[in-house]
């Protein structure tokens, strides 16, 4: 029984390093983008997008998922906590 613990701790936390290196890359990514697009360094305007649509993102999120219940735990893990 603690095998099958370890396993599930183990997948989480593959789940939110995963998410966690994607959403890393796709954050730098938006933040070039919105760099050479406004080019105004001292206002945050990428830290300022990526937060707002993460949040959006995590809303929509948590409302879908709250209905659903397979595969749920490790998607909520992968994309709410590791990714956004």
């Amino acid at each position: 029984m603690l095998f099958f613990g370890l396993m599930n701790t183990f997948a989480q936390f593959a789940c939110v390093g995963l998410g966690g290196g994607l959403g890393a890359m796709a954050r730098f990514g938006v933040g070039l983008a919105v760099y050479h697009a406004v080019q105004r360094p001292w206002i945050p305007w990428a830290t300022v997008i990526v937060n707002l649509i993460g949040c959006f993102i995590i809303g929509i999120g948590a409302h879908y998922l709250e209905s659903k219940t397979a595969g749920g735990d490790i998607f909520r893990t992968l994309a709410m906590v590791g990714f956004l």
